[in-house]
């Protein structure tokens, strides 16, 4: 068997392993109790993505209303548009 002395960095080595991923799972545990992080499922990220874009298109839609009342060219609404 080995020198117990070449066994000392290897144990040290295992103890700061052991220490970082016990210490990232801990901050995993406490930052997603306080933002909220739950697993979201793709169906729901797919939902409120569509959602958001609805909410985009409504606003762009607005604005370009408000660039017409406002006199712009139609030339330059071809830009807005994009």
């Amino acid at each position: 068997m080995g020198d117990p002395i070449n066994l000392i960095p290897a144990i040290q080595l295992i103890i700061a392993l052991l220490f970082w991923e016990m210490s990232k799972y801990l901050i995993r545990f406490l930052l997603g109790r306080t933002i909220g992080a739950d697993n979201v499922s793709r169906a729901d990220c797919e939902m409120h993505q569509e959602k958001i874009q609805m909410e985009l298109h409504a606003i762009k839609g607005i604005l370009l209303a408000v660039a017409m009342e406002s006199g712009i060219k139609a030339d330059q609404l071809q830009g807005l548009t994009k």
